[in-house]
């Protein structure tokens, strides 16, 4: 049993990779129904509008040849290059007096219509052998003289060959539609889920277009091919995602064992006075070597703790790990220590007196607890509240990575804090032309202004040491002071090498990055 427990997430898992192919497949299909149902109806609705042209047309002829009745030269003259009309007719009661074919001549009409009496409309029919054209499309017209008629007919041969459908790959047949009388082909025709029709909504005739079979397994196929690399995709994006959430639970896993094994360290990174260049500082940064993995980067870790609701337990974990590096250490001036606590922590009440349990310790051992909010925390009352309660129990307030925020002026004014630590993509602007060249300044006269030190971070050169110097920054934190570093190494810069516990070669430090 516990075997088929163990195996129904993959299986699961199996399910969901598969699962996208017959997915899309259906949906292809679906798509490509509607895709060929909208071509045919397209297709039909201009084969429609072909007819009503050629319709209208033909009534234009009758009514001309109506007010020529005794001009059948005339009649003649001006269909004989038609593109449209085969022939014309003059009826007069049931005799015919003129053919745009043969001009003048008397036969009678019941050759040529059906029966007598109809309306103005299309009508079709077969005439017999002995005429020169057979199975006709004919319009007839009433004229104001009921004595009266004119009819034009149209070769259906001609009329396939206009419209094109003979030729089409997609039409299997295609069928002309009276709705009183006939149609043709006269073959009955049968219902099918492939046959299309439309109507005139000008005038009494409607038509239907038989789908090509093969053309829509075609269509079929070319949506059903096009599927599946989506559906592939789908499924690659899945796996993809799947090994990141399991990567990520397992990584959390691991951080949650390594917490308890304490397999994570602390490095310090100094903080310099700008003017003596003496340590003053230090700002506590985990790392963490896995037994397997190696060292693993903090932005790997770090946001793992974040979403795993682990990031408290790392907070204790870092303060606790401080703590008892520095327990034994006798210092023999006040250290600042920078600890970076997210939002998370200050939100518990439980925290807040946890670190002034800290702080009271820390400060028993000359170190000074120093708390590093990045901007961000400051935008909503609840940050802005535990900013207060922790510099009303005596912990240094530091602003981290000020600039790259967007916390407004205001929100400033109504907090108190100890430090502004000028981001280090500010730093960078020094000696380079750049559209955040003038924002280092003006961060260094607010701070002046609010009466607040500052912290600049990532100082790399001598010529931004200088700099900042000049500018009046107090201290200075970056890789051309030193670099993070273990406690043991960070010792020998703080206190004066009397002791053989802390005379160590600092020439060439073992750095932590």
């Amino acid at each position: 049993m516990k075997k088929n427990h163990r195996a129904l997430p993959n299986q699961f898992s199996l399910f969901w990779l598969i699962f996208p192919i017959p997915l899309m497949i259906l949906l292809s299909g679906i798509v490509s129904v509607l895709y060929i149902g909208s071509e045919y109806r397209a297709l039909i609705e201009r084969y429609v509008a072909h007819i009503d042209v050629i319709v209208t047309n033909m009534h234009r002829e009758n009514k001309m040849a109506l007010n020529n009745i005794g001009n059948c030269e005339q009649i003649q003259k001006s269909l004989r290059y038609s593109s449209t009309i085969e022939e014309l007719i003059l009826v007069n009661k049931d005799r015919i007096t003129c053919s745009s074919f043969e001009g003048e001549i008397s036969q009678r009409v019941s050759a040529y219509r059906p029966r007598a009496g109809l309306e103005s409309g299309i009508y079709t029919f077969n005439i017999p052998d002995e005429y020169h054209i057979q199975n006709y499309i004919v319009l007839d017209t009433n004229p104001t003289n009921p004595e009266w008629s004119a009819m034009s007919t149209v070769d259906r041969y001609y009329f396939r060959a206009l419209l094109g459908y003979s030729s089409d790959l997609r039409v299997k047949k295609f069928s002309f539609h009276l709705h009183r009388y006939s149609q043709l082909p006269t073959e009955r025709q049968e219902w099918s889920p492939t046959i299309f029709k439309a109507s005139s909504q000008r005038y009494n005739y409607s038509i239907s277009v038989e789908a090509n079979s093969s053309y829509i397994w075609r269509i079929l196929g070319i949506f059903i091919l096009g599927s599946l690399p989506i559906s592939v995709t789908i499924s690659l994006t899945y796996c993809l995602i799947a090994v990141w959430l399991k990567r990520n639970r397992s990584m959390a896993t691991h951080l949650e064992k390594g917490l308890k094994k304490r397999e994570l360290f602390l490095v310090y990174q100094p903080i310099i006075t700008s003017e003596t260049n003496e340590v003053c500082g230090v700002e506590a940064l985990l790392r963490w070597k896995h037994p397997v993995f190696g060292y693993v980067r903090p932005d790997i870790f770090i946001p793992i703790a974040e979403e795993s609701s682990l990031i408290n337990t790392v907070t204790d974990y870092v303060l606790e790990r401080a703590l008892a590096d520095f327990k034994h250490t006798n210092l023999n001036k006040l250290l600042h220590l920078g600890i970076n606590v997210p939002p998370s922590y200050l939100a518990d009440e439980e925290n807040l007196k946890r670190l002034q349990v800290f702080k009271s310790q820390l400060l028993a051992l000359n170190i000074k607890l120093g708390v590093e909010i990045t901007e961000r925390q400051l935008l909503n009352e609840q940050g802005q509240l535990a900013v207060a309660d922790l510099h009303s129990l005596g912990i240094d307030i530091l602003i981290d990575d000020f600039g790259t925020g967007t916390t407004s002026l205001s929100v400033l004014q109504n907090i108190r804090f100890d430090y502004l630590k000028i981001d280090k993509c500010f730093i960078d602007t020094i000696g380079v032309t750049s559209v955040n060249a003038p924002v280092l300044n003006s961060i260094i006269e607010l701070a002046n202004n609010l009466d607040v030190k500052t912290i600049a971070e990532g100082v790399e050169t001598s010529e931004q040491h200088s700099y900042l110097v000049a500018k009046g920054v107090p201290y200075q934190q970056g890789y051309y002071h030193f670099k993070p570093m273990t406690l043991r190494h960070v010792l020998p810069l703080i206190k004066p090498k009397s002791d053989d516990e802390f005379s160590l070669d600092t020439t060439n430090p073992i750095n932590i990055e």
